[in-house]
C-alpha cells in the first residue's frame, strides 16, 4: 500500500523486555522466517521508547549493531509502537533503501495498520492467556482430585506426595513443608522435594529470631507472594544465609493452619530468573496447603469423612456426599450458585439428581454409574449435560470417589461437579469449523466438476443456438433457449454453493448485500418455501466492507431460524420479511422478520449464549446465534432481537459503512473482429470438450488451435509459431497454466502478457496467489460466447508492454 521493500511487525513480551521478536517480516514479495532481536544499540529501542520513529536515510550507519538492518537492508524506516491499554507491546515498521517520507498521510496509513496489528496481538494474548489458565485450571483440579485420593495414614509419605505433586503441576524447583514449633520459636523442614533433582531432603531449620519480619508476615497473610523475594521486606532476611546458596530467586508460602492455630507453612522457592506467581497459582497453593493441614489431622479422622474433607477443601466447586444405605444426596452451598438454583428447589434424594440429567444422557449416566459401583472400581467420572435452576443446560464434569465396606460392598460415595460449558463452547465452535472447512471443501469441489461439463454444454448451446436460429423451426429453436435457461439456473446455483464454500474467510472486500442475500434465500429456500410466503424489501444501503461467505453464513443462519419458527402448512398466514435499509447513523442494515412465536423478553439476554436454543431437541446445537454475534461483531457492527411488527420476532443486523473505493478505469468495448482478418488464437484445456466448445464460440472470429496439454503449447510457441492471444485452462496434470505463463514469461514474454486463464473454481493456495500477482484476465467457466469474445479481443489488442486490467 506505501509502495516500500518491505514491512516488520514485532512483539516485546513483559518476560523479555530487553528483546523484540519479529510476529511477520514481509521483504522483497516474500516472508522471510521470524527471529527475535536485541534492543540494546538499534533503532527498535529509540522506536519503543518515544512511541515513533522516521531514519530517513543511512539507517545502517546510525545503527552499526542493529543485526535486523544489517541482514534485510533498511537504510530507511518509518515505524510506530503497538500500545495496547496503554502499553506499548511492539511494534509496526516499513523499510527501504531510498529514503521514505515521513508525511501524514503515510504517518496515517502506518497508524490504522498499528491499530489493528496491537488489536490482533492482544486478542491474540488474551486467548493464549485464557487457554494457559484453562489448562492450569484442569491440571490443577486434577492434582488435588488425585491428591484427595491418597492414603493419609502416614503423616510423611502423605507430606511426600503432596510436595512432590505440587512442584510438578507448578513447575517449582523445590517445595517445601514446615512444622512451626509449640513455642513458635523456629520451624522444621519436615519434607523438602527439589524437582529437577527428584530427591526429598529434611531436617533444616530456621528460627525466629533471625528471621522475625519472616514470622511475623505468617502469623497476619493468608499468602506470602515474594516475586522478587531477595528485596521483598517479609523475605529479604533470608538472602545471604538461604536464597544465595541455593540461587532462590522468587518465593510463595502459605501459611498451613489447623484448629485455628499456625501449624507450619508450604514453601514454594523458584530457582532461577525471578517469577511472577499468578492468582490461579497462589489459589491452588493455598488448596494444597489445605490438603497438609489435613493431613496433619489424618490420625483423628475417619477414613471416609477424612476423603470429604480432602475434596471440601481442594475445589471451589459443586461437591456431592451419596449415602448409598439411605439413598440420600447432600450438596454444598455451590450447586445453588453455579447452577442456579434455589434452596427451595434442590431436594435430598438420588431421584431428584437423575431428573437433572439431561434426557438424551441419562441413560448413558446411570449405566456407567451402576457398573462403576456394582464392580471394584474406587472412582467414578463421567461427562453429561445439567439441567439448571432456570431450565438451561450446562455441561459438567462429574467425579466421584466410591467408599466401600469391608466386604468391598459401595456403602457411600464423596464427589465434586465441575462446569465445562465454556470448554464445551470452544470444543463446539472448532467442531463446527471443521465441518464447514469440510462442506466447503466438499461444495467447491462439486462446483469444480460440475462447472467443467456445464462450460461445454452452455458453450454448445449458444453455438447451436447462433447456427440454428435463421434457419431452425421455431419450436427447435425454443427448445435450445430452454436448455440453455436451464443451463445458466444451474450456474446461477453452483455460484451460489461455491459462494458459501469459500476458504478465505478472513479476506474482507466491498460486498454486494442483495446478491449475497439472494444467494443466502437461494439456500434456505427449501426451508422456507413450505412455512411462510417471502417478502424482499430491499431498500437502499451504504456499501460494506466483509467477507462474502461469513456475512453470507449469517444471513442464512437468520433465514433458517426464521423458518424453523414457523410450522409447515399454513403458508397464507406467515410469512418472512427481509429489509435491508440505512439507519439514521449511516449504517448498513439488514432485518429478518416472521411472523412466529416470538422470543419471550426474559429469555433475549441469552440467545447469544453458546448452546443456548429454544428449539426442540434434536434441531438446533444453540451455536447457530452464537457465531452469527461473533462474526458481526468481528465486523464492528452489532447484532440485535426485538418484536417484530405485529407479531413474531425480528434480527436486526447493523454494519459499519465500508470507505469509499477508488473509482475504476474501464476499458472501452472492443468490437468484434471482422471474419476476413482472423487472428491465430490458441486453446489450451485438458478437457477436450470444454477447448472444442470455445473453439466453436471463437472459430467466426479467430482461427483457432487446440491443443490438451500445456507442454504441446509451449512447444508451439517455442517452434515459432505466433498468437494473438492464449486462452489456457489453470489447472491442468503434468504442467499446469501458471507453469506455462512462468515458462512463456521467460522465451516469450508478449504472448504471456496476452494470456486469459480458464478456472472452474477450486483453487489452491499457490493459484490464489498466482491471481492475486498476474494482471492478465480470469474468466470463470461455465463461460458464453460475449465473455470469450470481449476477454479475448482485449488481450490481443493489448498494446506493447502496458498492463492488463483484471477483468473476466
Amino acid at each position: 500500500l506505501l509502495g516500500v521493500r518491505g514491512a516488520i511487525a514485532g512483539e516485546v513480551r513483559p518476560e523479555l523486555p530487553d528483546r523484540v521478536r519479529a510476529l511477520v517480516t514481509y521483504t522483497q514479495g516474500a516472508f522471510v522466517p521470524d527471529t527475535d532481536y536485541r534492543l540494546e544499540r538499534t533503532a527498535w529501542r529509540e522506536l519503543l521508547e518515544h512511541g515513533v520513529l522516521h531514519v530517513e536515510r543511512d539507517g545502517r550507519q546510525r545503527y552499526p549493531e542493529d543485526v535486523w538492518l544489517a541482514s534485510l537492508g533498511g537504510d530507511s524506516v518509518l515505524g510506530v509502537a503497538l500500545i495496547v491499554d496503554g502499553q506499548t507491546v511492539g511494534l509496526l515498521a516499513v523499510f527501504q533503501d531510498t529514503p521514505i517520507a515521513d508525511t501524514a498521510t503515510t504517518r496515517g496509513v502506518l497508524t490504522i495498520f498499528a491499530r489493528g496489528v496491537a488489536a490482533e496481538l492482544s486478542r491474540l494474548r488474551q486467548e493464549q492467556s485464557e487457554r494457559a489458565r484453562s489448562n492450569a485450571a484442569l491440571s490443577h483440579r486434577s492434582a488435588l482430585l488425585e491428591l484427595a485420593q491418597m492414603d493419609k495414614s502416614e503423616l510423611h509419605p502423605a507430606l511426600r506426595t503432596i510436595v512432590q505433586t505440587d512442584a510438578i503441576t507448578l513447575g517449582a524447583e523445590r517445595v517445601s513443608y514446615w512444622a512451626l514449633s509449640e513455642d513458635r520459636s523456629e520451624i522444621v523442614c519436615e519434607e523438602l522435594y527439589q524437582h529437577s533433582a527428584g530427591t526429598f531432603t529434611r531436617g533444616a531449620v530456621l528460627r525466629a529470631t533471625d528471621f522475625p519480619s519472616y514470622f511475623a508476615a505468617l502469623l497476619s497473610t493468608e499468602a506470602i507472594v515474594a516475586n522478587d523475594a531477595r528485596s521483598d521486606p517479609r523475605t529479604c532476611e533470608f538472602t545471604d544465609v538461604y536464597f544465595t546458596p541455593h540461587g532462590i530467586t522468587s518465593m510463595l508460602d502459605i501459611p498451613v493452619w489447623r484448629h485455628g492455630r499456625l501449624a507450619g507453612v508450604l514453601c514454594h522457592e523458584q530457582v532461577g530468573p525471578m517469577r511472577i506467581w499468578r492468582d490461579e497459582e497462589s489459589d491452588f497453593a493455598i488448596s494444597v496447603a489445605g490438603l497438609c493441614s489435613l493431613a496433619l489431622e489424618a490420625s483423628e479422622r475417619h477414613r471416609a469423612e477424612e476423603r470429604y474433607e480432602l475434596i471440601t477443601r481442594a475445589t471451589n466447586d459443586v461437591l456431592w456426599d451419596w449415602d448409598l444405605e439411605t439413598n440420600q444426596l447432600t450438596w454444598n452451598a455451590r450447586l445453588q450458585g453455579m447452577f442456579r438454583y434455589a434452596p427451595e428447589q434442590i431436594e435430598a434424594s438420588i431421584a431428584w439428581w437423575k431428573s437433572k440429567i439431561h434426557p438424551d444422557d441419562r441413560a448413558s449416566v446411570e449405566t456407567s454409574l451402576t457398573a462403576a459401583l456394582r464392580g471394584t472400581a474406587t472412582a467414578w467420572e463421567f461427562e453429561y449435560r445439567f439441567i439448571m435452576g432456570d431450565a438451561t443446560v450446562a455441561w459438567v464434569v462429574d467425579r466421584g470417589l466410591i467408599v466401600r465396606d469391608a466386604t468391598g460392598l459401595a456403602t457411600r460415595m464423596l464427589g465434586a461437579m465441575v462446569d465445562v460449558t465454556e470448554r464445551k463452547a470452544i470444543e463446539g465452535r472448532m467442531l463446527l469449523a471443521d465441518r464447514m472447512a469440510s462442506l466447503g471443501t466438499l461444495a467447491a469441489g462439486v462446483a469444480h466438476e460440475i462447472n467443467n461439463p456445464l462450460a461445454y454444454i452452455l458453450a454448445n448451446l449458444d453455438f447451436a443456438l447462433a447456427e440454428l436460429r435463421a434457419s431452425t423451426a421455431p419450436e427447435i429453436t425454443r427448445s435450445l433457449e430452454d436448455a440453455r435457461e436451464g443451463a445458466i439456473r444451474v450456474r446461477t446455483i453452483v455460484h451460489d454453493l461455491r459462494a458459501f464454500s469459500r476458504s478465505d474467510e478472513e479476506v474482507r472486500g466491498p460486498v454486494d448485500l442483495p446478491r449475497i442475500i439472494e444467494s443466502s434465500i437461494n439456500m434456505a429456500w427449501n426451508e422456507i418455501r413450505h412455512r411462510a410466503r417471502l417478502v424482499k424489501d430491499f431498500g437502499a444501503t451504504v456499501p460494506v466492507h466483509a467477507n462474502d461467505a461469513r456475512l453470507g453464513q449469517v444471513v442464512l443462519n437468520l433465514l433458517v431460524n426464521a423458518a424453523q419458527a414457523i410450522p409447515e402448512g399454513a403458508v397464507e398466514d406467515n410469512e418472512i420479511r427481509i429489509v435491508t435499509r440505512t439507519d439514521e447513523r449511516g449504517r448498513a442494515v439488514i432485518e429478518v422478520r416472521d411472523t412466529g412465536p416470538g422470543i419471550p423478553q426474559q429469555l433475549r439476554a441469552r440467545v447469544f449464549d453458546p448452546f443456548f436454543t429454544t428449539k426442540p431437541i434434536g434441531l438446533g446445537t444453540g451455536l447457530g446465534l452464537s457465531i452469527c454475534h461473533s462474526i458481526v461483531a468481528g465486523l464492528g457492527g452489532e447484532i440485535t432481537i426485538d418484536d417484530a411488527p405485529g407479531r413474531g420476532c425480528m434480527v436486526r443486523v447493523c454494519l459499519p459503512p465500508a470507505a469509499p473505493p477508488a473509482e475504476a478505469t474501464l476499458a472501452p468495448p472492443v468490437a468484434a473482429q471482422p471474419a476476413s482478418t482472423r487472428r491465430p488464437l490458441l486453446v489450451i484445456d485438458d478437457d477436450v470438450r470444454v477447448a472444442t466448445a470455445a473453439r466453436r464460440l471463437l472459430q467466426r472470429e479467430w482461427d483457432v488451435v487446440v491443443v490438451t496439454t500445456a507442454r504441446e503449447a509451449l512447444a508451439l510457441v517455442t517452434g515459432g509459431r505466433q498468437f494473438a492471444a492464449v486462452l489456457c485452462d489453470l489447472m491442468m496434470p503434468e504442467m499446469t497454466g501458471m507453469d506455462l505463463h512462468a515458462e512463456l514469461v521467460r522465451v516469450s514474454p508478449a504472448v504471456a502478457d496476452r494470456m486469459v486463464f480458464m478456472t472452474g473454481g477450486t483453487f489452491t493456495e499457490r493459484a490464489q496467489t498466482f491471481l492475486a500477482r498476474v494482471a492478465n484476465p480470469r474468466i470463470e467457466k461455465p463461460f458464453d460466447r460475449a465473455m470469450l469474445t470481449t476477454a479475448m479481443l482485449a488481450a490481443a489488442d493489448r498494446p506493447e508492454g502496458s498492463p492488463l486490467k483484471r477483468g473476466g
